[in-house]
């Protein structure tokens, strides 16, 4: 990962001051939704460097893992099992196995993940867009297990709740929408998959 920061002579671009480049093929870019407003691109960048996931990104995916799995650990120490800081990063755990594209480790996603999904309906409740994110998240991982059927039902799940939280033209909800129309070319015309619906 190559990254640059730089103060414009504009100040008023001073929000633009980051200029991100790949050079690890390797690992699946990633890559921040757009929003005009400087405060929310500079919460989402601060956010993503403090998930552990700025070291995936640069190539160090041990360090990033392990990173995680201390902080998951010191959250749960500190707060109890049903921590919601601890789901927040053991959700963001799940993804990095993932995006290591290391078959072996979708079944360990999943555990977390439903982990996570555990936590955030106790505590939030499943209409919540956290919770409907995590099925998201879930979702894809069982297409990547290729298990069409649940995954499809639980991004229909995800992709509701989402638009009634979030708005249907929210990137959150679109990603769904996206992750939906993977299984179901994936799947094909298989019987059983339901016809779509917002649940």
């Amino acid at each position: 990962l190559v990254v640059l920061r730089y103060l414009p002579r504009d100040l008023a671009g001073a929000d633009q001051d980051y200029l991100l480049g790949w050079t690890e093929t390797s690992i699946t870019p990633e890559r921040l939704p757009y929003d005009p407003d400087p405060k929310v691109k500079r919460q989402r960048g601060d956010d993503w460097l403090q998930s552990g996931r700025s070291l995936f990104a640069a190539g160090r995916a041990d360090e990033a893992e392990q990173e995680l799995r201390s902080s998951i650990d010191r959250y749960m120490q500190r707060e109890g099992a049903d921590s919601a800081i601890a789901a927040h990063l053991t959700a963001e755990l799940a993804g990095l196995l993932v995006s290591r594209r290391d078959s072996s480790r979708y079944a360990q996603a999943e555990t977390l993940l439903r982990q996570v999904l555990q936590v955030y309906g106790d505590q939030l409740g499943a209409r919540h867009w956290q919770t409907a994110n995590a099925r998201l998240y879930l979702g894809m991982v069982l297409t990547n297990l290729r298990r069409y059927g649940e995954a499809q039902r639980e991004l229909l799940a995800a992709e509701g709740a989402l638009t009634a939280a979030l708005g249907a033209d929210h990137y959150r909800t679109l990603n769904a929408r996206k992750a939906l129309d993977l299984v179901e070319q994936r799947g094909g015309s298989s019987q059983q998959f339901c016809a779509r619906t917002v649940l």
